[in-house]
């Protein structure tokens, strides 16, 4: 009977669905496992159940194969430097470290002592044990600590946010060996829940799932951020020291550094930054007032921005007064990275073209121009460093052949 319904009541129906009844009903008929496997529908399934920010995902095929691998096969791996613990992974027992390739070369430095802590640099990716099973679904890094977001919207930190100024000075200097949740010991603020997270060199700025907006120089403290406007925020993105919000009208703000937050104010509240600026539009960027910009990612001392019509834009944003004030002479159009044709590109729809970034370096997701080495692969996630990237990414195979397997 469900078979004889028009397909676009069938597909509200579907939508009502949880996973585990989608999966029951693919196996009802051949006609039902293809229904059940819109993508659509998993995409819709990823965002309620995991949090998954806009953002987040770029992707236009494979969100049943992204939904399972989050909910059963999700792991949190780090490498790089370590001589501060920055890396989370904590102390490993004797037989572990062998196994990893760390057993020091001398007999007499085999003594658990020496073989129970990772060395300086870590070259292999190691599962960070604390965080298994606890559903991570983003991760962003900043200059010496680590931030995971849960799909229940908590938030874990690991590593220090403040590691050039006097521990006097700041409780971001305090060193997390382990993954700790944000918050854990504050009992003057209520816990807040994110949406989304992003890191800058000693910061960090998120969304929270009511709208808000706070950034934070430790983890034990947040300090809200009041927008003089009644937009409502669709995205955050941190720059190297300072942060961009992005609002549903495809207005841009420029938000300073969090205060650093002394010892003795630990169990105070800090007040609001106050941002008095109404926010720049595409209309004072560029002459043509009819498109806007609907996500941006931070870069050192620049904001990217990625427009409707498939423009990207480089905007210095460094100097904040001249962005407020002159901002037609703050942007370049990266023409290379822009769309040769008015695309249309949409939050709440497709997107043809998607802007990731941090530090130095950006990258654009694009179907019309590409990394030729990287024709072949699907990418699943770029990673920025310092000074290097790295890539996540699958090779392509025909459809048939993916059956097969």
């Amino acid at each position: 009977m469900l078979n004889r319904l028009p397909t676009d009541v069938l597909y509200d129906i579907l939508n009502l669905l949880d996973s585990a009844s989608l999966v029951h009903l693919s196996l009802v008929s051949k006609y039902f496992n293809c229904i059940t496997n819109d993508e659509l529908i998993w995409k819709k399934l990823c965002a309620q159940e995991f949090n998954i920010s806009q953002d987040n995902a770029f992707r236009n095929k494979g969100w049943k194969r992204f939904y399972q691998g989050l909910k059963y096969h999700a792991k949190v791996f780090t490498w790089g430097e370590n001589f501060d613990d920055r890396l989370g992974l904590g102390d490993k027992s004797p037989a572990t470290v062998a196994e990893t390739g760390f057993m020091p070369a001398n007999p007499r430095l085999r003594m658990p002592r020496f073989t129970a802590r990772y060395p300086n640099q870590v070259t292999v990716p190691q599962e960070v044990a604390s965080l298994k099973d606890k559903h991570i679904i983003d991760i962003t890094s900043g200059g010496w600590s680590i931030h995971a977001l849960q799909t229940t919207g908590s938030v874990y930190m690991w590593g220090t946010m403040q590691q050039d100024i006097s521990p006097r000075s700041s409780v971001g200097t305090r060193r997390l060996r382990l993954p700790t949740l944000l918050q854990d010991t504050n009992e003057t603020q209520q816990k807040v829940q994110f949406h989304s997270i992003s890191s800058g060199r000693g910061h960090v700025i998120g969304l929270a799932r009511d709208g808000s907006v706070w950034h934070w120089s430790n983890h034990i403290m947040l300090q809200r951020v009041d927008l003089n406007t009644d937009d409502r925020v669709v995205q955050v993105a941190a720059n190297w020291n300072y942060s961009s919000v992005l609002t549903s009208t495809g207005n841009l703000y420029i938000i300073p550094k969090p205060d650093l937050i002394i010892p003795s104010q630990v169990t105070s509240e800090p007040q609001p930054t106050h941002i008095a600026s109404s926010g720049v539009s595409i209309a004072q960027l560029l002459p043509d007032h009819t498109d806007k910009i609907i996500q941006i990612a931070g870069l050192d001392g620049f904001t990217l921005a990625l427009t409707e019509f498939g423009r990207v834009l480089k905007i210095a944003t460094l100097d904040q007064d001249a962005f407020n004030n002159r901002p037609m002479q703050c942007v370049v159009e990266l023409t290379h990275f822009s769309s040769t044709e008015n695309e249309h590109n949409s939050r709440q729809g497709a997107m043809h073209r998607f802007i990731t970034g941090a530090f130095n370096n950006f990258a654009v997701y694009t179907k019309e121009k590409y990394v030729e080495s990287l024709a072949d692969k699907f990418v699943f996630a770029i990673g920025f460093g310092g000074w290097q990237s790295s890539v996540l990414a699958i090779d392509r195979v025909d459809d048939d052949e993916d059956d097969d397997k």
